[in-house]
């Protein structure tokens, strides 16, 4: 994940997880898509996915990532909301189409740099 051109290094379950919300961006996961994507074949509870979306809640506050929003719909899933506005609480319905295409491709991007990251380890 990049801010400010700066990268912010992640633990691999939290790229997974980044990494599946933002393929999915505006659109709810299910809990079940996301513990298969992030942990694959490893058997794991309900409360490891609500950790690590905790985790990476902390980290985007952490690093004042105030364009990175991720929405819990109880016991269905999460999903990762991506805007350009600096407002607390922003109006998600008024993004306009220039600005979605622009986040799509940088978000693109920052997948990229992720999945390439990963594969250096």
């Amino acid at each position: 994940m990049l801010q400010n051109g700066e990268e912010i290094l992640l633990e691999h379950r939290l790229k997974l997880l980044f990494s599946a919300l933002l393929a999915q961006q505006d659109n709810f996961v299910t809990r079940s898509e996301l513990i298969d994507e992030v942990w694959n074949d490893v058997v794991v509870d309900d409360q490891s996915l609500t950790k690590a979306v905790s985790d990476l809640r902390k980290l985007i506050a952490k690093h004042k990532i105030k364009n990175i929003h991720i929405v819990t719909a109880n016991k269905l899933g999460y999903k990762m909301i991506v805007s350009q506005s600096t407002d607390k609480n922003p109006n998600f319905s008024k993004i306009e189409l220039p600005i979605r295409v622009f986040g799509y491709a940088a978000l693109t991007l920052m997948i990229l740099i992720i999945m390439i990251r990963a594969a250096r380890y």
